[in-house]
């Protein structure tokens, strides 16, 4: 599923551009053209698009792209990533970056993403869930929640029944269902508007 999220730029400072999906592309990384150029800045330690960009003062809108001075061997690389980079710069300084589904072109859902996965045949043996719970984006105790949920070990009422924990199993927030973790997270109404 991982390889269906790309980022899209707001002010590029998350967003890697040699090693990124950018706006549903592959990583600049993966042309061989422009490998020597990325490598020569990531020794530099510019690795994303906002060290790369430069910025108006006053409305701090991105102007256009600003490298440092590179070797003139690596100018034909430079021409080359430039031309890559064309359709992937940041907006504006302050803009947070986003992240896009890429099978519809689309702003990422959990909708989508789940509709993604019953779509696709696979055995749950293969699938590495707990390696998209521990490489995403997020806040530790996120990733935790997340690596819970994927092992469906989350504390609902059903899975506190399961334990011999009895109490209340209506769905907290709609009061129409068994709290099940996938009405939870799926089916609730009231998820499904968030």
């Amino acid at each position: 599923m991982i390889q269906n999220i790309s980022k899209v730029p707001g002010g590029g400072a998350s967003i890697n551009f040699g090693m990124d999906k950018i706006l549903g592309q592959q990583p600049l990384i993966m042309h061989k053209e422009a490998t020597p150029v990325i490598n020569y800045l990531n020794n530099r330690g510019i690795h994303n698009l906002d060290q790369i960009s430069s910025w108006d003062p006053h409305s701090h809108a991105w102007m256009g792209w600003s490298f440092p001075e590179i070797p003139i061997a690596l100018e034909p690389n430079l021409s080359y990533l430039k031309m890559l980079l064309h359709s992937k710069a940041p907006t504006r300084k302050e803009e947070t970056d986003g992240f896009r589904w890429d099978s519809t072109g689309t702003n990422y859902t959990v909708k989508a993403g789940h509709q993604h996965i019953c779509n696709n045949t696979f055995q749950m043996s293969l699938w590495n869930h707990w390696k998209i719970a521990w490489r995403t984006e997020a806040l530790p105790k996120i990733k935790f929640f997340i690596w819970l949920l994927l092992k469906g070990k989350i504390l609902t009422a059903e899975n506190l029944k399961r334990r011999g924990i009895n109490g209340p199993s209506r769905c907290p927030n709609c009061c129409k269902a068994e709290e099940t973790m996938h009405h939870l997270f799926i089916e609730c109404p009231f998820v499904v508007e968030c």
